[in-house]
C-alpha cells in the first residue's frame, strides 16, 4: 500500500503543476475523493449507484497488439449510435456518476463522434479518462479533441507498448511509432498553446517479456514528453484463461473495479466485468433498464460476495485474472 500511495503522490504533485485557477483545485479535489477508496486499499461497500461508467464506443480496432484478444472476440462488432450514448450519459448526470471511462476493447478514436462524445460528457460536468493507441488521431481530430471543454479532470492516456520504434512496432501490429509522437507532440503543443490547464496526459507501458528491457528508458523518454509515464503490468485476460486452463496464476485479492464501474458495450449491454471480452456475463441493456437496476444487478452483487468472502475460484471470470 505503501508504495501505491506514494506513487499516487507523486502523479498528483505533478498533475498540480497544471493548476491555473481555483476551479482545477476543487476539480482535483473531486478526483481525489474518487480515487480514494483505491488509493488507500478502503474495504469496499457497493454504493446505490456506480461512482463511474466504462463505455465502449467501439470494439472495433485498427491494430493488432501482440498482448491483446480483442480480435479474437466473438462479439459482434460496431459503434455506439450517439442517441444511446446521449441517453447513457444524460442518466449517468442525473444519478450523480462521476466519471466516464471512453474505452473498453477497441480503439476509440475510430469512432466518427468521439469529439462529440467527448463535449457532451463535459456539458454534464462529468470528468473522463480515454485511453487510444495512438494510432488514429490526426491534426484536424486533436483540435476538435481540445475544442471539446476537457479539462485537468480529464486524462487522456497512450498505450505505448515498446519505447524504441522496433518494440513500438512488433508489439503493436499496425502502428506507426513516428506517426503517434508526432500527434502526441501536437496534442502537448495545443494544450500549451491554447493556454489550457488540461487533459492531463499519460503514456503507459505494459511489462511484458517483448518490452521489459525498455522500461527505464520508457520512463526517461516519456517523462519529458507527457505529465506522467507510467509502468504497469500486463493483465492476464480472461481470453488467455480460457486458451489456458492449465495456469498456475489464482487471484488472491478483490478486485477494485467491481465496486468502482459500471461497464457497457457499445450497442448498451452491461456485463459484469471489462474482462468479458465475449459477453458472456451480461446482466442486460441500458436501452431497457436504469444504470442503477444493473449496478445492483443479482449477477454483479453475487461477484462482489465472491470477493469480499475471498472465494475468487467461485467465479471463473475472477480466479485466473489480475487485474
Amino acid at each position: 500500500m505503501i508504495g501505491d500511495l506514494k506513487n499516487h503522490i507523486h502523479l498528483a504533485t505533478q498533475e498540480l503543476k497544471l493548476v491555473g485557477s481555483p476551479s482545477d483545485l476543487r476539480i482535483l479535489s473531486r478526483k481525489v475523493r474518487y480515487l480514494a477508496p483505491r488509493i488507500l486499499k478502503f474495504r469496499h461497500k457497493a454504493s446505490r449507484i456506480p461512482p463511474s461508467l466504462q463505455l465502449e464506443p467501439t470494439n472495433i480496432c485498427n491494430l493488432r497488439c501482440i498482448s491483446c484478444p480483442s480480435d479474437r472476440s466473438s462479439r459482434k462488432k460496431g459503434y455506439m449510435e450517439m442517441g444511446l450514448f446521449k441517453k447513457i450519459i444524460n442518466e449517468a448526470a442525473s444519478i450523480g456518476v462521476e466519471r466516464i471511462h471512453l474505452y473498453l476493447h477497441g480503439e476509440p478514436f475510430l469512432h466518427a463522434e468521439i469529439a462529440e462524445m467527448l463535449s457532451y460528457i463535459k456539458k454534464k460536468s462529468l470528468s473522463v479518462h480515454l485511453t487510444t493507441n495512438g494510432s488514429a488521431i490526426g491534426e484536424a481530430k486533436i483540435k476538435d479533441i481540445m475544442d471539446s471543454g476537457l479539462d485537468i479532470g480529464d486524462h487522456i492516456i497512450f498505450s505505448i507498448l515498446g519505447n524504441s520504434k522496433e518494440s513500438h512496432e512488433r508489439i503493436m501490429k499496425g502502428v506507426k511509432h513516428e506517426q503517434v509522437l508526432a500527434d502526441i507532440e501536437q496534442f502537448v503543443f495545443m494544450r500549451r498553446r491554447l493556454k489550457m490547464h488540461g487533459p492531463v496526459f499519460e503514456a503507459i507501458l505494459y511489462t511484458m517479456d517483448e518490452n521489459r528491457h525498455e522500461v527505464d528508458d520508457f520512463q526517461a523518454s516519456w517523462n519529458k514528453r507527457v505529465d506522467h509515464a507510467r509502468i504497469a503490468r500486463a493483465s492476464n485476460s480472461v481470453a488467455r484463461y480460457k486458451a489456458a486452463q492449465g495456469l498456475e496464476l489464482q487471484r488472491n485479492r478483490t478486485c477494485p473495479q467491481i465496486w468502482e464501474r459500471l461497464t457497457i458495450y457499445w450497442n448498451g449491454d452491461a456485463t459484469i466485468c471489462c474482462g468479458d471480452f465475449d459477453g458472456d456475463y451480461i446482466m442486460g441493456s441500458v436501452r431497457n433498464s436504469s444504470l442503477e437496476a444493473l449496478w445492483n444487478h443479482e449477477k454483479l452483487q453475487q461477484v462482489r460476495d465472491c470477493h469480499s468472502r475471498g472465494k475468487f475460484a467461485e467465479m471463473p471470470i475472477c480466479q485466473y485474472c489480475d487485474m
